[in-house]
């Protein structure tokens, strides 16, 4: 089975992240897809969490490099269909 994947649930796999366990069984087994700004949202999210100080630099690249190998399906974005939608 596929599912959509965003950045939230990349953020959720955080070592320090209430719904850790359950992100993770969530999607075990799945396919994994998303749309191909994936890994800038995820960039972006890790440096609002490093701001706010829940993340150390350090920690915010080594979350990010773990999230790159993650398998995942990145689709191309369609933005005039999805405005027709």
């Amino acid at each position: 089975m596929e599912i959509v994947a965003d950045a939230s649930v990349f953020l959720a796999v955080l070592p320090d992240e209430v719904n850790r366990n359950r992100a993770i069984e969530n999607t075990s087994g799945l396919v994994l897809i998303s749309p191909e700004v994936l890994p800038c949202e995820i960039a972006n999210a890790l440096s609002s969490v490093t701001r706010k100080g829940r993340l150390a630099d350090r920690e915010s690249l080594k979350a990010f490099k773990v999230s790159q190998n993650i398998q995942i399906r990145l689709q191309p974005i369609r933005i005039h269909g999805a405005l027709v939608i």
